[in-house]
């Protein structure tokens, strides 16, 4: 068969029944979706069914060759990409999964965005923060869609790990809560060669005596007081 590359708009909030659509993959509760598990399968596979083309797809990874013009930063639509990611993994309905985002700069395109285009636009600071200057008026919104995000990933039993490789901030204030409320994984180094990052994410998949990786999913905490205590 011949290799499918779908593209999206990355400068738009899109609903997940409309990436599901695009895509052809529909859950089980929807008429259309008799072959709703096979049609995610084009999709999502064990490593074991498609080692071979994952690899693939990995040594033929390039950098983006569409020059970023002078003055202005990166187009990088990094919310579009975690909430398509996010949308595929809710409808395979698995009983536990992992969305690991790598961030090589801050968002600066489409929902999520914490950054503008412009270099002339300085990216917030915590002073910025704290006195609500215009150079923060993208966080509040961007604050609002990745918590919405870790909302949806957190009842699906899905965990979201963020791995940074910049020097300058990325905007992981904004993005926190996608590991925060999922239980992942939140790496911060200057460089995706860094050891900080090699070593980090190595062992992410380490394996115990068992041979299973020592990941737990769906965990809960249970609190018993007396009746003098109350917990809010």
């Amino acid at each position: 068969e011949c290799a499918k590359c779908h593209a999206f708009d990355g400068g738009q909030e899109i609903a997940p029944t409309q990436i599901l659509d695009q895509l052809g993959v529909w859950s089980k509760s929807d008429p259309r979706g008799a072959q709703g598990g096979k049609s995610i399968r084009r999709f999502l596979l064990p490593v074991m069914e498609c080692e071979f083309m994952l690899n693939s797809i990995l040594d033929d990874l390039q950098t983006d060759p569409w020059p970023t013009p002078a003055g202005e930063r990166p187009m990088r639509a990094t919310g579009a990409a975690i909430a398509i990611g996010l949308s595929l993994l809710e409808a395979a309905k698995s009983n536990a999964c992992r969305l690991i985002t790598f961030v090589g700069g801050p968002c600066t395109y489409g929902p999520g965005l914490v950054a503008a285009e412009k270099l002339s636009e300085p990216i917030r600071s915590h002073l910025d923060l704290q006195k609500g200057s215009s150079n923060a008026k993208h966080s509040k919104k961007a604050v609002k869609f990745y918590e919405q995000l870790s909302q949806r990933a957190s009842s699906s039993a899905i965990v979201c790990d963020l791995f940074v490789g910049s020097l300058d901030q990325c905007g992981l204030l904004e993005m926190r809560f996608l590991s925060e409320n999922t239980g992942g994984y939140m790496v911060m180094s200057d460089s995706f060669i860094n050891q900080i990052f090699k070593k980090s994410y190595v062992k992410m998949f380490e394996k115990g005596e068992s041979g299973n990786m020592e990941l737990g999913y769906r965990g809960t905490i249970s609190v018993i007081t007396s009746k003098l205590f109350k917990i809010c």
